[in-house]
């Protein structure tokens, strides 16, 4: 039986003849990648030894604790938990890396060559360190030889890559930034403008991101196969329903999901996982527009297409399979909030409940599920806040908020999840009165304002909707007129550009409204702030 990470591997590498074999204590053989060459990945640098170290110490000694030492059953469980997260990620970041050290290339290099040796070794502390000693060379190097461009172009994307990887490098973004960046001026190609757009999307830079991918196509589309080909187009859909230009979004979708039906019905072993992913991201978009119907049953065929690749021994499809019902639960749940049917939230929760179980079903292996573990919480948390039921929301929303705080330590790039889980959070307490709650809106504002100085459009509309839950805030447990107008108004300037793109943000839009007519406001004092708002935002 393959494990997960041979998996994933066999799933980056398209090769048919490629073999997977486990050689040892973290040795992990790929043979026949390319030229039927023999790579080992030992994973041995000292953060990751460090992390599974720690990892063996802290479930030894939760072990040992008895069940009523409650606080520090949490706090080692809350150690763990990162722990696994940390290495989690860090164990896809060197199958990233396999792939690249194993990309056919002429290029000669002992910079390169080193780095190679020390990674097919599981060296990766050692290739980050030697790869920082020769930044200097690096540079020199670039001064003096012009005709090295490509091979120079390529040791800065090496260098990115490993820096990426270094959780503990606090400027771990500027710093591989910077490393991405160089090495596309020094020599732009597919490559590395792929690698650069898929680091600037994973860390919320929608329009930089956008910007690459479409270079991608307009300077390389030619060059790329058509796996290349349907991932570009494909992640182009998922940043355009991002900043919420959803007809860009679908031509893009809808050109990555023809590529890849054709690939699929080639090699449906292979391709079958890629089709629906993309049909998944499709269902998403179509959901964002309001098109339910067509939604609903663009994830039942994606459920169908993962329970059968299930059912024929693909394990990791069980993931995929839980991720499409909590798909299904969060579309019930709008739809429910929508039409206020009670059967469609009872069918919301059901399908949560299951995709819940099979999350946690997950934890206890290797591989850690946690960031969906917290999503599923809440929106489960959501479903209960809609129905009133106060208690089981705060219950479910809280766990997922503490979680998503972990989590966000190991990976800044999920902080909009966050944010979300925040919000949820400060509308429940604002329902049970609790004060504390315009913290969490405030903490969840202060988020989304940073993310979106990174990617500007992208976040505008949840501030919109947490600028409305602080104006309600205000008037429901302070009576503070004056903020509460502010956050109101300022909630309807940001939300106005989106209500036709976004259908869903009228229901806040008309509670903002509400909001001022409740502080007794004529229609013509409502328009006039409106207006100074307007002018405001313009200067």
């Amino acid at each position: 039986m393959l494990s997960k990470i041979q998996q994933v591997v066999r799933s980056l590498f398209k090769n048919s003849d490629s073999k997977i074999e486990q050689n040892g204590s973290n040795n992990l053989a790929i043979q026949g990648i390319t030229d039927s060459t023999l790579t080992i990945i030992n994973i041995s640098d000292p953060h990751y030894e460090n992390w599974k170290q720690q990892l063996e110490t802290e479930r030894k000694y939760y072990a040992r604790l008895n069940e009523d030492e409650i606080e520090e059953r949490i706090r080692i469980s809350r150690n763990i938990s990162i722990l696994e997260l940390q290495i989690s990620e860090y164990e896809k970041q060197v199958l990233i890396l396999a792939e690249e050290i194993n990309r056919k290339n002429n290029f000669k290099s002992y910079r390169l060559d080193k780095a190679k040796e020390l990674i097919e070794k599981g060296k990766i502390g050692e290739a980050r360190e030697f790869y920082r000693s020769k930044v200097n060379e690096i540079q020199e190097d670039e001064n003096k030889i012009s005709d090295k461009k490509r091979e120079l172009a390529e040791e800065y994307l090496m260098l990115g890559m490993l820096t990426q990887m270094d959780y503990y490098n606090p400027n771990l973004f500027e710093e591989s930034f910077k490393y991405f960046e160089k090495s596309l001026e020094i020599h732009e190609n597919q490559a590395n403008l792929i690698s650069f757009a898929g680091f600037l999307q994973k860390y919320n830079r929608f329009l930089d991101s956008k910007d690459y991918y479409e270079r991608v196509l307009e300077k390389f589309e030619n060059d790329l196969d058509l796996p290349e080909q349907a991932g570009v187009q494909n992640n182009l859909g998922i940043i355009y329903a991002s900043i919420y230009e959803f007809d860009k979004a679908e031509y893009h979708l809808n050109q990555a999901l023809e590529i890849k039906r054709i690939l699929a019905e080639e090699n449906p072993p292979i391709y079958s996982k890629d089709f629906a992913s993309t049909l998944h991201n499709l269902a998403h978009l179509h959901s964002l527009k309001g098109e339910v119907n067509k939604a609903e049953s663009e994830y039942d065929e994606v459920l169908k297409i993962r329970q059968e690749l299930f059912k024929k021994g693909d394990d990791y499809q069980k993931f995929h399979v839980a991720d499409v019902l909590m798909a299904l639960g969060i579309l019930n749940s709008d739809i429910a909030q929508q039409q206020n049917d009670n059967e469609k939230f009872v069918k919301a929760t059901n399908y949560l409940l299951q995709a819940l179980k099979i999350y946690e079903e997950l934890t206890k292996g290797k591989k850690f599920v946690a960031l969906h573990v917290a999503m599923c919480l809440s929106n489960l948390g959501l479903i209960y806040f809609r129905r009133f039921d106060l208690k089981n929301a705060l219950k479910e929303t809280k766990k997922a908020t503490d979680l998503f705080e972990i989590i966000v330590k190991a990976d800044p790039a999920y902080l909009p999840k966050y944010a979300h889980s925040l919000c949820v959070l400060g509308g429940i307490k604002s329902e049970l009165k609790n004060n504390s709650g315009i913290d969490d809106f405030h903490q969840a504002l202060e988020i989304q304002e940073n993310l979106e100085k990174a990617s500007p459009k992208a976040f505008l509309p949840d501030i919109g909707i947490t600028l409305n839950n602080i104006a309600i805030y205000y008037q429901n447990c302070f009576s503070y007129r004056k903020k509460s107008i502010e956050y109101a108004v300022e909630s309807i300037v940001l939300m106005t550009p989106f209500l036709k793109s976004k259908p869903r943000l009228k229901r806040y839009y008309n509670l903002s409204m509400v909001v001022l007519q409740n502080w007794d406001l004529s229609e013509d004092e409502i328009n006039s702030l409106i207006q100074e708002k307007v002018k405001e935002q313009s200067s």
